[in-house]
């Protein structure tokens, strides 16, 4: 499927609120190696096209897309924890996703890969 990284929020979506992340799987290993550098340090800046992400250390978890960059927050736990879902994405050999609880605005964090066109509603 072609495109490229995009994130919206969707109520009801299968069952549930979430926030999607849906990027290629040439776009994912950008996002593991921004996932592993959040380890060393508070924030981390990763553009996919026009899909600009901002991970940040913060003490609750959850998604703010209200500003310019999206702005995905994440405890040490939650590093961690996103940090093994994303590797599970990279070995896996075809499309995929997982999910991340978060606190804000809705219960879970979706990251897509290879499922959904960039200009999927």
């Amino acid at each position: 499927m072609g495109g490229m990284a995009n994130i919206r929020e969707f109520h009801d979506f299968k069952g549930g609120d979430v926030v999607l992340l849906w990027l290629t799987r040439t776009e994912l290993p950008v996002i593991r190696q921004a996932v592993g550098a959040l380890r060393a340090n508070d924030d981390v800046a990763v553009t996919l096209g026009a899909c600009r992400l901002l991970l940040k250390k913060h003490p609750s978890t959850g998604v703010n897309l209200a500003r310019t960059e999206t702005e995905i927050c994440l405890t040490e736990t939650d590093v961690e924890r996103l940090e093994g879902l994303v590797d599970g994405l990279v070995r896996a050999a075809g499309p995929g996703h997982q999910f991340l609880d978060i606190a804000w605005p809705v219960p879970t964090l979706m990251i897509s890969v290879d499922e959904y066109p960039t200009d999927f509603e």
